[in-house]
């Protein structure tokens, strides 16, 4: 397998030009395991495959050896720990690899040039059929979402079902433990690794990709981690994650809070991937479940032309929450051409939006994104107590429409950080920003900074912050929690509240127009000229926005646009 990449956009590596080939030099051993086969086979030709995993078992796999799979297979639980083994499938059935116990993953890989494609690993907190029927009859969650917003739920009946809602009867969630495909080292790294059209269901996390140093080689004075195990140049292409527990794509690495100096894993690639259905642990309190995706400990990570949408519904967390597609404790990682929409908080307080860049991440961005219909904020960047210092990330040229429907004072898009913690240098650019009033949300405005830190340096422009729908005057463009005019420079941004008049909340002060913040808090000026508007900016309701941006589907939703608009944001569409 070959990796070569090569990025540059903006304030970081963005694009990324990829090419995975196979070794064809190097020849092993073919294995085939089917539902019609028989263990008096010789298991080594596709017409005389075993009927059980048991007998790949008592092979000695060597390098390069390959094992196909036909049907449904029991009793899963394969590790592929030699260079250059390939997984996938023959004959006319799709395969299934079932695994039912609670601690067993359905593939452990742990070598160099390991290939996995098209199989379907299913594990214990898989839904029943029964239950699977019973969901394809309930609505959509996004019907509730739209009913919330007055509109048409029907709009929606030939969204994905796939089992939205009603999933509480996961078989003992926190004795789950296994992953679906687990890339997992201690000791080594691993390199050249493909995961592509897999499916992952009913298990705790769906892909996995960690790693553990510890202290082992590091400076023992200081005991520092030295982060001399973790995987390169990762791949996973096309993998459906679906019913997982806790999340269903997720990379780690070694943690070292604030003494966090390296990544542990290099060039991860997360493309055309779709997680959705992964709801969470109502009885797990202490920290999120029910994510997306997630990358973490990693340097140079991409998540690219992947979907996240009906996630975190069972989350049980008191504090931080899920969100459709993340990322943390990285650097020079980028989500591009993304789409979230229906994720949930759950039953916890907070969270529950469509992307973020969070805790120790750096050189971060955001582009060309969609996110509607979340309980969060479309947008979220934030710092937490205890990780390594969050800077220089970027959100540009990303759609949030209609977020913020149930998490706790949620927003469009949120910065938070907290006392004593800095979030610095964030440019928001480029971005269309729009919410709407309903009886049911707890939305507090289109942008929100909280927490009680520092954002010095952060630039917000060419945005458009719209509040639709608000006769009572009720929802700010702006609400922040303190002054932080020496902190934050918004210039040349569009704001409209339809049917009253901006409104922006700085700290104590309370502004009721563009005119008035600009005098009270010197935003919105440069060298004594006036900058932004507040003016109707005429939209269309038939616009293609962002079309090309994402791969549309025609039950999104219209993102309304204008000429206006697009000479704000210096941005028509892709």
């Amino acid at each position: 397998l070959l990796k070569v990449s090569a990025r540059k956009s903006g304030n970081m590596a963005l694009a990324s030009v990829i090419c995975f080939c196979l070794v064809l030099t190097a020849h092993g051993t073919n294995y085939y395991i089917s539902q019609s086969g028989s263990n008096s086979n010789s298991g080594t030709s596709p017409t005389q495959p075993w009927a059980s995993v048991a007998q790949l078992y008592k092979v000695t796999l060597q390098p390069y050896d390959a094992v196909f799979f036909e049907g449904t297979v029991p009793n899963v639980g394969i590790t592929a720990s030699v260079t250059g083994l390939h997984f996938g499938s023959f004959g006319k059935i799709p395969p299934n690899l079932v695994t039912t116990e609670d601690t067993k993953s359905g593939i452990w890989v742990n070598a160099d040039d390991i290939v996995v494609t098209n199989l379907t690993f299913t594990g214990p907190a898989s839904p029943s059929y029964e239950e699977h029927l019973h969901n394809l009859q309930l609505r959509d969650e996004l019907v509730h979402g739209a009913q919330d917003l007055g509109l048409d739920g029907d709009v929606f009946a030939d969204a994905p079902t796939g089992s939205m809602r009603g999933l509480t009867k996961h078989h003992h969630k926190q004795a789950v433990t296994g992953s679906g495909v687990l890339l997992w080292t201690a000791s080594k790294r691993p390199k050249n690794i493909l995961i592509s059209n897999v499916t992952v269901q009913g298990f705790k996390i769906g892909v996995s990709v960690g790693a553990y140093s510890g202290k082992s080689g590091g400076n023992s004075a200081k005991g520092l981690p030295q982060y001399n195990t973790g995987f390169d140049n990762v791949m996973i292409q096309k993998v459906t994650a679906i019913h997982n527990i806790y999340v269903g794509i997720e990379t780690y690495g070694y943690y070292a809070g604030k003494q966090q100096t390296r990544q542990s894993h290099n060039d991860i690639t997360i493309t055309e991937c779709l997680a959705h259905s992964n709801k969470g642990d109502r009885n797990y309190v202490e920290n999120h479940s029910g994510s997306g995706i997630i990358i973490s400990g990693t340097n140079f990570g991409t998540i690219t032309k992947s979907v996240a949408y009906s996630n975190g519904e069972e989350n049980g967390s008191h504090g931080g929450g899920p969100v459709g597609i993340w990322a943390w404790q990285t650097v020079n990682t980028v989500i591009s051409h993304c789409v979230a929409f229906n994720n949930s908080n759950g039953f916890g307080p907070a969270d529950g939006g469509g992307f973020d860049l969070d805790g120790g991440t750096v050189n971060g961005t955001i582009e060309y994104c969609l996110s509607f219909y979340n309980a969060g904020p479309g947008v979220l960047l934030c710092e937490f107590n205890g990780c390594a210092q969050n800077s220089l990330n970027l959100a540009q040229f990303t759609v949030s429409y209609l977020d913020g429907l149930r998490a706790t004072d949620s927003s469009a898009i949120t910065m938070y950080t907290p006392h004593s913690t800095k979030l610095p240098n964030s440019i928001v650019r480029g971005n269309t920003f729009i919410v709407a009033p309903a009886k049911t949300r707890h939305l507090h405005s289109v942008v929100q900074l909280d927490g009680g830190g520092s954002f010095q340096g952060t630039m917000m422009h060419d945005n458009a912050f719209l509040v639709l729908s608000n006769d009572k005057g009720g929802v700010p463009v702006i609400n922040a929690q303190d002054n932080f005019s020496s902190q934050v420079t918004f210039a040349n941004n569009e704001y409209w509240s339809e049917g009253s008049s901006e409104r922006f909340v700085w700290g104590s002060n309370t502004y009721n127009s563009l005119a008035a913040f600009r005098n009270g808090t010197g935003e919105e000026s440069h060298n004594g000229h006036d900058t932004g508007s507040a003016k109707n900016p005429q939209l269309s309701y038939n616009s293609t926005f962002f079309h090309n941006c994402v791969e549309w589907h025609y039950w999104y939703p219209t993102i309304p646009n204008s000429p206006f608009l697009d000479s704000v944001r210096k941005f028509g569409g892709c």
